[in-house]
């Protein structure tokens, strides 16, 4: 397999941009990271298409789980002061009783 062959799915940084939606400065960013991977040409940054995009998505998808557990946290803390809440309620009738 040639040179040509191998790079038939492989795109620039500012393709990979355009098609997670952000900007070449976050392609970047998350290149040096090492989110994502990439073979380098000519001081070019070349991805193959399908990898990156598999990349991205499960990046995004392990955001969305801390992005959920933060949630969870922030309900569970929530229902704390709530049940506290009630609890000093239920002190002050007694006493007012």
């Amino acid at each position: 397999m040639d040179d040509v062959d191998k790079l038939e799915n492989y795109i620039p940084s500012c393709e990979v941009a355009d098609i997670i939606g952000r900007d070449v400065r976050t392609v970047q960013k998350l290149t040096k990271d090492g989110t994502l991977t990439c073979e380098k040409k000519k001081n070019k940054n070349l991805y193959n298409l399908y990898t990156v995009v598999r990349e991205y998505c499960d990046y995004v998808a392990k955001l969305g789980k801390k992005k959920i557990s933060s949630v969870e946290e922030e309900k569970a803390l929530e229902e704390v002061r709530i049940k506290r809440a009630k609890a000093e309620l239920a002190e002050l009738e007694m006493q007012e009783l």
